[in-house]
């Protein structure tokens, strides 16, 4: 009503959702939801195209023993060239060894081993027929050919400007700041994982990502001695595959075609970005259907489903191939990265909205239940509609 009163069918609405969420609340496993991220860690930290298999078959699996209906791993097929949508595939990305040695005075440096650190080896780099031995040059010098280039300012133009000169491939230490969130002293020994090489379809490329304090060293080293005598490896396959996309649901008692979808991307590696956001829309079922069998919870009128797989590519192979089966969609959420400790990570979660041309009742619904979670210390903030994996809200889908 405008005069902002609550009708009594909307106060009983209330008081409805406020049951729910204090039943939810209850049956809510955190420990299981760090479990099953435990679980999907395991897989997606190697960061491969078959250990990403590999984490939506372990998804699969759970969702089985947990119960769920229509459990499926699908696959859809990758090359670099096919697209789904307007997207182009990502290559299928297999290495099983590399590393890359530095030399600096007599001593030799292992600032890159896969074996140890998966994210210091860039996500789709070529791989080599045995070891390479060649040189590390600034990337601000005219002979890059056939040689690796050490650029800390990564960007599409540098990228660009490598291929252009023949060069071998790159090293970085580039690690981005966020006022407020992480600094120059932070984040010293961490290795970034880094994609940029995901949807290159020119000459390509090793890439090496290096720590801050690696990155210092070979700074130093590069301004005392010009160029740095380095040898790397990379064995594996990059070329056409597949990719994964493991499906479960709970379903309808009364309207089953109708599903309410719960999209959460695999194919990174990590922890919260986003086992977290996969794990914990297992668990959220696996409560719903808890609260349903002990009788305290009506069975959901419509379906339920979560869908995982490549964050946009595989969603958009995924409701391509749904809608043929004359699907429809009557609300969704993507969660993504919901695992933090908003503390440690000086965080805040981000409520995405709809675009406009999808107007739908989940908006205000979603922001309403946020909040009705999130209590005094818990920080989120509502936004305007951005292109992630919420893209499966745009008309062309229709997932709201």
């Amino acid at each position: 009503p405008c005069s902002g009163r609550l009708s009594p069918r909307q106060r009983n609405k209330r008081v409805r959702l406020d049951a729910i969420q204090q039943m939810m609340s209850r049956a809510y496993s955190g420990r299981k939801a760090k479990a099953g991220v435990a679980r999907i860690y395991r897989f997606s930290r190697q960061i491969t195209s078959p250990q990403y298999e590999a984490s939506a078959a372990s998804c699969c699996s759970a969702m089985r023993e947990l119960g769920f209906d229509d459990v499926e791993l699908l696959h859809f097929p990758v090359d670099g060239k096919r697209f789904y949508g307007a997207w182009r595939t990502p290559r299928h990305w297999d290495i099983r060894k590399a590393y890359l040695e530095v030399r600096i005075g007599k001593k030799w440096h292992m600032v890159a081993d896969y074996s140890r650190v998966p994210t210091s080896v860039f996500l789709y780099s070529a791989p080599t027929a045995g070891e390479v031995r060649t040189t590390l040059v600034n990337e601000d010098g005219e002979d890059a050919r056939g040689k690796l280039v050490f650029a800390p300012n990564l960007s599409r133009k540098s990228l660009e400007d490598l291929q252009s000169k023949g060069a071998a491939g790159l090293v970085t230490d580039y690690a981005p700041d966020w006022p407020g969130v992480r600094g120059p002293r932070d984040f010293r020994t961490g290795h970034r994982w880094d994609n940029s090489f995901l949807f290159d379809d020119r000459r390509q490329l090793a890439g090496f990502s290096l720590n801050r304090d690696q990155g210092d060293m070979i700074r130093k080293a590069l301004e005392e001695d010009g160029t740095l005598e380095c040898r790397y490896r990379i064995d594996g396959k990059l070329g056409a595959g597949k990719i994964a996309c493991a499906t479960g649901c709970l379903r309808g008692s009364e309207k089953p075609e109708e599903e309410v979808i719960v999209a959460a991307h695999l194919y990174e590696p990590g922890a919260n970005d986003n086992c977290s956001g996969v794990a914990g829309s297992i668990e959220a079922l696996r409560a719903i259907r808890e609260l349903v069998e002990a009788g305290k919870l009506s069975a959901p009128a419509r379906t339920i489903r979560v869908v995982f797989t490549f964050e946009i590519v595989g969603f958009l192979a995924y409701f391509a191939r749904d809608r043929r089966r004359g699907k429809r969609y009557v609300a969704g959420v993507n969660p993504d990265m919901i695992g933090e400790d908003q503390a440690k990570c000086r965080s805040t979660l981000f409520v995405y909205q709809n675009p406009h041309a999808s107007s739908s009742f989940a908006d205000p619904l979603l922001v309403d239940m946020v909040g009705r979670f999130a209590g005094k210390s818990f920080l989120y903030e509502v936004k305007n509609f951005i292109v992630n994996d919420n893209m499966i809200s745009d008309p062309a889908i229709g997932v709201p």
